[in-house]
């Protein structure tokens, strides 16, 4: 179960959501008197709805809506959305939303407590990734993914919805049980990060309920609710007119309308009398600062920001449009940031500009740097001046132009491969335009409607935007985090370094002009000297005179796109630095090319839907990217710029530098930061590759450290080159042939191997780190086995799951004693007899004792109650649903089939026998890698202890 903290931003509309964050909940205007749901945002609005979705309301006030879609094949997603969340609860409820949604899964009118994840299991369904819910300020939704679509399997799964909407037991043995969990889950979430959005929300949104009803609630509620309490608060709120099903996915939507009539048609309101919650209003004004010392947070966050109330709007095309000239604005001046962010002497880490409708009832802008503690002062200078020149002197022309093509582009994109959107994505895209009041249009209607305003739209379209987004006169400045402010009252210091600031003349922001591009010449149009059939990935191989490679498979998974993947060199078996790919990977990221910085490929790959990154993998370097196949040519440009001209930056390399110095603090703040900085050196002995270096050592790393390294790999080592999707095989060869068919010829030559890692069996290490917070973590690994035994990889990963089971059901359920313990297994690609059976385990303090003693437990059950059939069953169905959706997509084939299968022919075999492999794992397998590898002398514990500091 999750938590959606986060207070997010208007949606423009529901294709456009993408661009800003979604909304969680907004009442319409028609609405403002009740917040219980009674209509459909379209029909409160001019806009029409997508034409393929169905909306349907039954007599007792329960409303659904039905999109048949076919991504993935046979699998239906199915979301209950209850308009309650915690602003709905009382004083004396504050939590009581969020323990709710936890107790509908532990026994309802027709599953046992304790059965309901065991059935999700049976037909095919993981807890936590199939099956999940989230709690936010407003509504709480259930989610579960159907592992099939037919009328059998569409009553079960409406069967549980039914429950969870009405059907819950609430038993109190049950209650006594879950409290436990619900407060390990309030401990593992009290960090540095959420320390500081409570407080800053408490002086931002002073006045309103917001900042009384965080959906964790108050710990003393939580220690003392009962079964009235929770009961009270179920029937208040769980009404049928008081939420909506969604479903998206592979079904007959006419057997779908008659299954939801079957399971909701009979449910009542009850009688329980419930008032809409007062959120209360925002009284700021002129200028008022805030500031938080939280040294944990290992960074310091400085914001300028307006906020206001407002009032409920229902969704129009006008207001579609203010929105898109808001984002607009908005995206110039985050890409103003990034230019910011890419000087040498800059000292921002990160920064970020948005427009939010809070609730629907108050608005909020906000210009938001992160920088280190002591330079939060020239930080602060620099948002300052970049949103006052924009408000004195607006946007360029060619500015303008670049957000117009990238929204035009958007808006492209989503026509384009409308037909094949992922169903659970489509399923939330709706739940969130219903919540935020906002019409879900087709992408062909909003192309329709939106894309001759985006291209008349004029840079004082943009001006005018932000001066009514910056138009008020409250400034809201805060300082939060490490940043310690010495000579007098902090405030009252950050108040008058304000004031001076807007004493100062800002001066005109200057527009480069950016070479052309691509500014490479194309290679001599040199083609594959041979063609190779690889029948068992029913794909095609070419081998080029240069010893270059393109892999091609066309599929259909998603229509009009391609996803590319282009490896050379030995990446990380050949590190001589510990840390030195993590930086040396930013410093590629952050580069640009040679020619072009990041930001400005940005702005030449406006209105493209081309996406890409450079990554550090195990065995080899890689550009993996994403792409419009009419865009691929573009994509292969930008790859042949970045092999051929890497750029490595020095300012690229400052840049990192800083961030990753932030990062370190956070790290040496954070117990899961301090596990990857103590624990993963520890596990991993001597190698390179697996250990996080002390912040010491990595800030002696040099720029000359990442070019010995990386150079000789761009310039030396052979491409591999494959490309997976909605394309044509010619097409594709005479692209490669005309970019990289004519490079000098190179060759893979398989570089020294890192030192290899020495496992610590036998041995444990512990580490104590001064915090806030009460807990420890332990992890517990077992010795196990390289990657290239694909059927004892797939087994351990098996076990693994077993054992996550185990340890969900002891640790979690009965004991209480974490929230979310884990078990996996990892198994190197380049070590020789090396990987890890890992559990996972976060607790408070005082109960990391027992937490050991129940992971032995766990462990010691493999020896003396071995899997049986039903167990290994449960385990093993969920996996082969997964892997079922999982082969029915681009990445799947070019990452895991095709990407380095010169190296590693056998990879091609793998996806003839993936399921049918899983299908046959059988308790004696498991049972044997119990005895092979669950044995003491293969084990090592790591333990952090956080002790409480000041």
């Amino acid at each position: 179960m999750k938590i959606r903290f986060f207070i997010s931003a208007i949606v423009l509309s529901p294709l456009l959501s993408g661009l800003v964050f979604s909304s969680t909940a907004a009442a319409s205007a028609a609405q403002s008197e009740s917040c219980v749901s009674q209509e459909w945002p379209h029909e409160l609005s001019e806009l029409a709805p997508d034409p393929d979705i169905v909306f349907g309301r039954l007599d007792n006030g329960f409303r659904y809506v039905l999109r048949k879609n076919e991504n993935p094949k046979n699998r239906t997603a199915i979301q209950l959305n209850v308009n309650a969340g915690s602003l709905n609860e009382l004083d004396e409820e504050s939590g009581i939303a969020h323990f709710l949604e936890h107790m509908v899964f532990n026994g309802s009118t027709h599953f046992k407590p304790g059965e309901l994840i065991d059935y999700f299991q049976d037909i095919g369904m993981s807890y936590g990734g199939d099956t999940n819910a989230y709690t936010t300020y407003e509504d709480t939704v259930y989610k579960i993914i159907l592992p099939a679509s037919d009328r059998k399997m569409l009553e079960d799964g409406l069967l549980v919805m039914r429950d969870y909407a009405s059907g819950a037991l609430l038993d109190q043995a049950e209650i006594d049980r879950e409290r436990n969990v619900i407060l390990a889950e309030m401990n593992e979430r009290n960090t540095a990060s959420f320390r500081t959005y409570k407080e800053s929300s408490r002086f931002s949104l002073e006045g309103t309920l917001v900042p009384e009803r965080f959906a964790i609630g108050r710990k003393d509620v939580l220690e003392g609710a009962g079964r009235g309490l929770i009961k009270r608060f179920y029937e208040k709120w769980y009404r049928p007119g008081n939420m909506f099903l969604v479903m998206v996915g592979d079904f007959d939507t006419a057997v779908a309308e008659t299954v939801i009539a079957e399971q909701f048609n009979t449910m009542k309101a009850s009688a329980e009398p419930f008032s809409c919650p007062d959120y209360g209003t925002l009284d700021h004004k002129g200028i008022d600062t805030f500031y938080y010392y939280e040294p944990d947070l290992g960074y310091t966050s400085v914001s300028v920001e307006i906020l206001g109330n407002k009032k409920p709007e229902n969704d129009s095309f006008q207001l579609q449009l203010k929105n898109l000239h808001r984002y607009m604005a908005a995206r110039i001046i985050n890409f103003r940031l990034d230019q910011e962010r890419e000087k040498q002497d800059s000292v921002f880490s990160s920064g970020h500009f948005y427009f939010n409708s809070i609730l629907d009832r108050f608005q909020q802008s906000a210009l938001v740097a992160r920088t280190s503690g002591e330079n939060w002062k020239p930080a602060l200078a620099g948002i300052n001046r970049i949103i006052n020149q924009a408000i004195e002197y607006g946007f360029s022309v060619e500015e303008t132009e670049m957000v117009k093509e990238e929204l035009i582009g958007y808006l492209r994109r989503g026509v384009l491969t409308s037909n094949t959107r992922d169903s659970l994505a489509l399923s939330r895209d709706i739940i969130n335009s219903i919540n935020s009041n906002r019409v879900i249009q087709s992408p062909l209607r909003e192309e329709q409607l939106y894309a001759t305003p985006i291209r008349n739209t004029t840079p004082q379209d943009l001006h005018d935007a932000l001066r009514e987004i910056w138009g008020q006169d409250v400034r809201l400045v805060e300082v939060i985090g490490d940043a310690q402010i010495d000579g007098g009252d902090p405030e009252e210091v950050v108040k008058q370094y304000y004031d001076m600031l807007q004493q100062q003349e800002i001066a005109q922001k200057s527009i480069e002009k950016l070479p052309d591009f691509p500014y490479l010449p194309e290679t001599d149009e040199i083609g594959p000297i041979k063609r190779e059939r690889l029948e068992l990935a029913d794909a095609t191989r070419f081998i080029y005179a240069n010893n270059m490679v393109l892999n091609v498979k066309k599929t259909l998974f998603k229509e009009n796109s391609a996803a590319v993947a282009v490896h050379f060199g030995d990446g990380e078996k050949s590190l001589p630095k510990a840390g030195l790919s993590l930086l040396a990977e930013a410093v590629v990221n952050r580069s640009g090319t040679g020619t072009l910085r990041e930001s400005e490929i940005s702005r030449v790959l406006a209105g493209s839907s081309v996406n890409y990154r450079f990554r550090i993998g195990d065995e080899s370097l890689s550009l993996a990217g994403n792409a419009l196949s009419s865009d691929l040519e573009t994509l292969l440009q930008v790859f042949q710029a970045i092999v051929l001209d890497p750029g490595l930056r020095s300012d690229a390399y400052e840049s990192a530098m800083k961030r990753f110095e932030i990062m370190y603090r956070g790290m040496n703040s954070d117990i899961n930061g301090a596990a990857e900085l103590y624990l993963a050196p520890f596990f991993a002995g001597n190698a390179l590759t697996e250990k996080m270096p002390s912040w010491e050592d990595f800030k002696t790393l040099t720029l000359d450290d990442v070019r010995a390294w990386l150079l000789p790999q761009f310039e030396k080592a052979s491409l591999e080159i494959s490309i997976v999707g909605d394309v044509e095989e010619a097409e594709i060869v005479t692209l490669v042939s005309k970019y990289f068919g004519g490079l000098a010829s190179k060759e893979y030559r398989e570089m020294k191997t890192a030192i290899v890692p020495l496992f610590p069996a036998g041995k444990s290490h512990e580490v104590s780190i001064g915090l806030k917070e009460d807990k420890a973590l332990v992890q517990m690994a077992w010795l196990t086995d390289d990657f290239w035994d694909i059927k004892k990889t797939r087994r351990l990963h098996v076990l693994a799951a077993l054992i996550d089971e185990r340890l969900r059901k002891l640790v979690r359920e009965k004991s209480g004693e974490s929230y979310s313990p884990a078990a996996f297994s990892t198994n190197s690609r380049i070590f020789p007899d090396y990987g890890k059976i890992v559990i996972e385990v976060m607790t408070d303090a005082e109960s990391l004792d027992p937490v050991v003693g129940q992971i032995g437990e766990v462990i010691q059950s493999f020896h003396d109650d071995p899997v049986g059939t039903d167990e290994l069953e449960r385990s093993k169905q969920p996996a082969i649903t997964s892997i079922k959706e999982h082969i029915q997509t681009n990445g799947y084939w070019l990452s895991s089939v095709l990407s380095l299968s010169t190296r590693h022919p056998q990879i091609l075999d793998w996806p003839t026998t993936l399921l049918d492999d899983f299908s046959s794992i059988s308790a004696a397998d498991v049972s044997k890698l119990v005895a092979d590898y669950l044995v003491a002398e293969r084990r090592a514990v790591g333990i952090i202890r956080a002790e409480r500091g000041d």
